[in-house]
């Protein structure tokens, strides 16, 4: 047995059920609406807060980048200090106080000797700190 064969559908029922749909699409639009309108609210309510948010974070990092840097240069310039102190105390300590590194009247223009080099660290050296070296040694 169908429901068609039934009076239970007819006519009025049709234009009942047309009537439903139509209000239930019309209510559907204006939920929808009102959810749009929601979004809408709360992304300007958040937008403003989010912005402040990662504008904040990004001076926090910025600031922690600068002060990471500001270290390592710091850190360095003090092993460049020891570095710089530690070359001329050995310099002092192999040729003596009146040995100057560096500076204009340095040893990079100095043409030297070493007698009795032996395995030639010391020429090494200063090889690298003037302009020309002479290491002698003799077999024994």
């Amino acid at each position: 047995m169908n429901l068609s064969d039934t009076n239970v559908y007819g006519p009025d029922m049709d234009a009942m059920m047309l009537l439903a749909d139509k209000a239930c699409l019309a209510k559907q639009e204006e939920l929808e609406e009102q959810m749009k309108s929601m979004h809408e609210s709360i992304h300007r309510m958040f937008s403003q807060q989010l912005e402040d948010s990662l504008a904040s974070t990004r001076e926090r990092i910025a600031a922690y980048v600068k002060h990471r840097i500001a270290a390592a240069i710091a850190r360095l310039n003090r092993i460049k200090a020891i570095w710089e102190r530690t070359k001329t105390d050995v310099a002092a300590e192999r040729f003596g106080s009146h040995f100057v590194v560096g500076g204009r009247d340095g040893a990079a223009q100095w043409e030297c000797v070493d007698l009795c080099c032996g395995h030639g660290a010391t020429s090494l050296w200063l090889a690298q700190h003037t302009a020309c070296v002479l290491a002698l040694d003799t077999r024994d």
